[in-house]
């Protein structure tokens, strides 16, 4: 039992002191490819649904706007990452 607790207190540190030694550029691009972010699931859910109304509109206004809808979706979703990534990131040094 004294193992697992030591092995939860040392792992951390471990773990975070090898993401430190990336270079930036290199972090943020592995960041983005992975997509930190804890709602991905709901923006994936979110983005399904529009496209799937897509399909069935037939109207043209009502297709721009779910056009409008998806893009904004994915634009907030994009930020978002972005955010993230540089919470991530912003740490770890240039080169």
């Amino acid at each position: 039992m004294l193992t697992l607790f030591v092995v939860a207190a040392v792992l951390p540190s471990i773990v975070s002191a090898q993401v430190r030694e990336r270079p930036r550029k290199e972090c943020f691009r592995t960041c983005l490819s992975v997509d930190p972010t804890p709602h991905k699931g709901r923006y994936e859910e979110k983005l399904a649904a529009i496209r799937e109304s897509k399909k069935r509109e037939t109207d043209v206004r009502k297709l721009e706007q779910l056009n409008e809808a998806e893009q904004h979706l994915t634009e907030k979703h994009l930020d978002s990452v972005d955010n993230m990534c540089h919470k991530i990131c912003d740490q770890n040094p240039e080169e």
